[in-house]
């Protein structure tokens, strides 16, 4: 959930502002819970009464979350749409510096990144480190918010150093901000693991994912969608180590909250369906693999455009497995593609 900034209603009767703060807080609820469609309604509850009153701020953060909203939906077209309506309004009404922008840049950031555009996503990523840096200091919490964010981009860069700088910031700032029992730090935890395993450092790959999973069990119920991407992380590095009957288990435990929380056609149920692909191929059950990376592959067409680093990413897989199946045709094809 992206963070949304505060500031006074315009003139309205106090049942209307309890109303669309109620609105409001379900909204943000039900998105932390991946509840999309009930969340986006909730948004637009508020959106229509803040429309009312004529209120652009509340106006444009309130179109700058249904559209995140939609991205995390897996619906990229409203997900821009929305997010560039609220940046026009903004800049149009608060001018190129207003709190409101830089907002918007950091969710467009987020839209250009997911969708592999990780230049664009750059450039909006530092010019909303820049605006909010000017008015609320270097050391505010949404600035931890940004730096988080520019760590992931250095992280699917392959800038290991600048990824693990960045992280370290956000989480240095969220611990003197929030305390050390937040689910702030458990982002930083599970951000952090991730960028030790891909250095090939697996026992602090395996220490940083293991404090996340406590602190979450301090913090949520089993069966949050917090609990997937730590289970998917923790099966990526016992993959790597060789323990391929617990990294089944993360993953399968992974797939069962995703498919319950976001249904079958979402980029991390084909996040997951690539994971346990991989994991067959190391284990050389071929067919398992590429019955796992077609599902992944299947989802990711339908919610990418082509070009997409990641339906590239699953071309490859299903190549490098039929060459371990001797099966070359198969493989040109996929190679192709």
């Amino acid at each position: 959930m992206l963070l949304s900034l505060t500031c006074s209603l315009t003139v309205q009767s106090q049942t209307d502002s309890t109303k669309v703060n109620h609105y409001m807080a379900m909204a943000d609820s039900l998105l932390d819970e991946r509840y999309i469609d009930a969340s986006i309604q909730q948004y637009k509850q508020a959106l229509s009464m803040y429309s009312i009153n004529k209120n652009w701020q509340k106006v444009s953060e309130c179109l700058n979350d249904i559209g995140y909203a939609y991205h995390l939906g897996s619906n990229p077209e409203k997900a821009m749409e929305y997010v560039q309506s609220s940046l026009e309004l903004a800049i149009k009404k608060g001018g190129e510096n207003h709190l409101v922008v830089g907002q918007n840049y950091n969710t467009l950031g987020i839209l250009f990144m997911d969708n592999g555009y990780y230049d664009k996503a750059s450039d909006c990523y530092k010019k909303a480190i820049k605006i909010k840096s000017h008015h609320l200091g270097p050391d505010h919490y949404e600035i931890s918010i940004m730096y988080n964010n520019m760590g992931i981009l250095f992280h699917n860069n392959g800038d290991f150093e600048k990824a693990l700088l960045y992280y370290n910031k956000a989480l240095s700032i969220w611990i003197d901000k929030l305390g050390k029992e937040h689910r702030n730090i458990a982002i930083g935890l599970n951000n952090i693991g991730q960028v030790y395993w891909e250095n090939g450092k697996y026992d602090l790959a395996l220490e940083n994912h293991r404090k996340c999973l406590d602190l979450l069990k301090t913090l949520f119920e089993e069966g949050h969608i917090w609990y997937a991407g730590t289970y998917n992380n923790l099966g990526i590095v016992n993959t790597s180590i060789g323990n391929f009957d617990t990294a089944l288990h993360y993953y399968t435990s992974a797939l069962e909250i995703r498919l319950n929380l976001l249904g079958e056609s979402h980029w991390e149920i084909a996040n997951s369906y690539g994971n346990i692909g991989g994991l067959y191929l190391e284990m050389k059950d071929y067919e398992k693999a590429v019955e796992y990376f077609s599902k992944d592959l299947g989802i990711e067409l339908k919610v990418f455009k082509v070009p997409h680093p990641l339906i590239a990413y699953s071309y490859g897989n299903l190549a490098r497995t039929y060459l371990k199946m001797n099966q070359l045709p198969l493989a040109i094809d996929q190679i192709q593609k």
